[in-house]
């Protein structure tokens, strides 16, 4: 989506890659407060944004990704994107991990008494899965490329 609004070139870590040293922003899922793929990234290019992709919105996965994990300077910004959650299309290793972490939130969101909206919806994506893919919350990303 972000290609298609910006016309920006669009590339796979596998295939296509940009060249040694290319500006790019950055697309990764999180996994644990981290974005995958990045430290790779930030080895090969001059990574100059991060739009981290994750089950959460951005409310909860802002207490989760620090420019630590990132291993980024403070000058690089990170937008966090919702996702979604299909458990069914996990890889057997992510499949596994995946069980074990969603028993747990589930568990402890079902504890409270009272569900922020946005632990409401986690634990809507951990029972049912489900697309929360947004396109409006790209625009404080095309905020800072237009200001760029």
């Amino acid at each position: 989506m972000l290609g298609e609004r910006t016309g920006l070139p669009v590339f796979s870590m596998k295939v296509g890659k940009p060249d040694k040293g290319a500006e790019v922003i950055y697309l990764g899922w999180m996994m644990a407060g981290i974005v995958k793929g990045l430290r790779r990234a930030v080895k090969h290019w001059n990574v100059r944004a991060v739009c981290a992709v994750g089950m959460a919105t951005s409310t909860l996965a802002q207490q989760e990704v620090t420019k630590k994990a990132c291993s980024l300077p403070e000058t690089v910004p990170v937008f966090l994107l919702q996702g979604g959650y299909n458990y069914q299309r996990l890889r057997s290793f992510y499949r596994l991990m995946m069980a074990a972490f969603q028993g747990a939130m589930r568990k402890q969101l079902e504890k409270k008494e009272h569900l922020t909206p946005d632990e409401a919806d986690s634990l809507d994506l951990l029972r049912h899965g489900g697309d929360r893919v947004d396109p409006a919350a790209l625009e404080p990303v095309l905020a800072w490329l237009n200001a760029r």
